[in-house]
């Protein structure tokens, strides 16, 4: 039996596909028993417990206890509720939910799902007003104490040896990965899409698909799309993202090319087929030198190119070596970018079928759930 535990994460497209996703792989490739296990905000419980219910069936959605302070709480609830711990592995998304399942039970194995580095990011963008616990002592209390940690890159991985003086390799690495559906691309979806949307053969089309919060560098992003906007009247920006669009600088002066859509999750990438290059542009911080965007697996299986800020997880380093975009640079970078082809798209599609899919990470997988084999 397998369980996968998350503490106050909400059920969006990454919920979907780095929890969700991984849960269904892992129930239909190793043919085990998954069961996730989901303590959520009691604010609009019911509208999100059918959203996780909806994205992976065998699901027990759990309201936790009010106000994150009382956090330590909610093993009570693993007590109460997941039986036959002794035989189980237990898989435990970031450093919360992982105290909580090793100090709620004996289990045969607790895993650390690793997704960036917590002391770091609470430090510079989240605040410690809401928790009174010292992160970084979670945080190396989930390194060292986990039966094996899963990192989402080796950048990652560096951080815990720096940080924490982390010196075995009783770890797997697994990035942010692409659900196992149907990945080909086809030129008139292509054709047909930026026909939609009302974008021309000529026209040169940059999307960046996310939040704009502290990490991402929205003032960064705003700077960038109003220097490349104003080099080239071909050039279209598409942000796939809900803020204030006014608050940006080259929308105020560029109105006409700049496009914004909210929609869901299974809509995205229909937008995405729009474009020619996806934008990954974040400032330079611990959170982000050690981060894995799900959006690059996903831009690239839309077969658009990424521009990439420096040193952002293991992505930048692959970028430059595969060609799959360029680094962006504050000063004197690249401004006017040519259209891709359909052959160039191909090629970035079959990078990521070939990268990012589960399947390319099964023995990793194996490795977590069944450690002795």
């Amino acid at each position: 039996m397998i369980y996968f535990l998350t503490y106050n994460d909400p059920p969006t497209g990454v919920y979907k596909s780095q929890v969700a996703g991984v849960c269904a792989y892992l129930r239909d490739s190793h043919q085990i028993d998954v069961k996730l296990v989901a303590l959520i905000s009691i604010r609009s419980f019911w509208a999100n417990r059918r959203k996780i219910r909806a994205m992976y069936p065998n699901a027990m959605v759990l309201p936790m206890f009010p106000k994150h302070r009382n956090w330590r709480k909610n093993r009570i609830l693993l007590q109460l509720f997941v039986g036959n711990k002794s035989g189980s592995t237990i898989i435990c998304r970031g450093i919360f939910s992982n105290k909580l399942a090793r100090t709620s039970g004996q289990y045969k194995s607790v895993v650390f799902d690793g997704r960036g580095a917590y002391a770091a990011e609470f430090r510079e963008y989240l605040g410690r007003e809401h928790v009174t616990d010292d992160v970084a002592d979670l945080e190396r209390e989930a390194v060292h104490e986990s039966d094996i940690c899963l990192a989402v890159s080796n950048a990652l991985v560096d951080h815990w040896k720096k940080e924490y003086n982390y010196e075995n390799d009783n770890h797997v690495i697994v990035p942010c990965t692409l659900n196992e559906t149907e990945f080909s691309l086809h030129e008139e979806k292509i054709r047909a899409s930026r026909k939609k949307y009302g974008f021309t053969d000529q026209d040169v089309v940059y999307i960046y698909s996310g939040s704009i919060a502290g990490w991402q560098s929205g003032k960064m992003m705003d700077e960038y799309c109003f220097q490349v906007l104003a080099a080239n009247t071909n050039a279209h920006f598409v942000f796939l993202s809900k803020f204030d669009l006014t608050q940006f600088e080259s929308y105020n002066r560029f109105e006409d090319r700049i496009k914004q859509f909210w929609v869901s999750p299974e809509e995205v990438r229909n937008l995405l087929l729009c474009g020619d290059y996806g934008i990954l542009i974040r400032e330079q911080s611990i959170t982000n030198k050690v981060a894995s965007p799900t959006k690059f697996a996903e831009y690239l299986l839309a077969g658009l190119k990424v521009i990439i800020s420096p040193n952002l997880g293991d992505y930048s380093d692959l970028v430059k070596e595969e060609n799959l975009g360029e680094i962006f640079k504050e000063e004197k970078g690249t401004l006017i970018h040519d259209k891709l082809t359909f052959e160039e798209k191909k090629k970035l599609n079959r990078f990521a079928i070939d990268n990012f899919t589960k399947s390319v990470f099964k023995n990793e997988y194996r490795k977590i759930i069944r450690p002795n084999e």
